[in-house]
């Protein structure tokens, strides 16, 4: 094995990105948002491109706490957590004082 075979890239596109973590494209733009992947803008070149170092940290447990990653995406947004889906219940205590009057 030579020299060059034991080189790391330096970056990845997000598609190789997608072929090396197993995750999907969007939660590896979800993790770019987050700040986890770092991006590697090259002038002149339009191709998004992602920092090798930055996906071998997330992927890689480190000595300093259980797992060595953070445990999924932060929340975006004002901290409601997820909407809930479908029709909203509707509101009982209106109901029972209209009736009431």
């Amino acid at each position: 094995m030579s020299a060059i075979d034991k080189l790391e890239p330096l970056v990845l596109s997000v598609r190789e990105t997608k072929h090396l973590t197993g995750l999907c494209d969007t939660t590896i733009w979800k993790l770019r948002k987050a700040g986890l992947l770092k991006d590697i803008k090259i002038p002149g070149v339009e191709k998004t491109l992602i920092d090798y170092q930055s996906v071998k940290a997330l992927m890689i447990p480190s000595e300093d706490g259980p797992g060595g990653r953070p445990r999924g995406i932060p929340k975006s947004g004002d901290g409601q957590g997820r909407r809930k889906r479908g029709r909203p219940r509707k509101k009982i205590a209106l109901a029972s004082a209209e009736v009431a009057a």
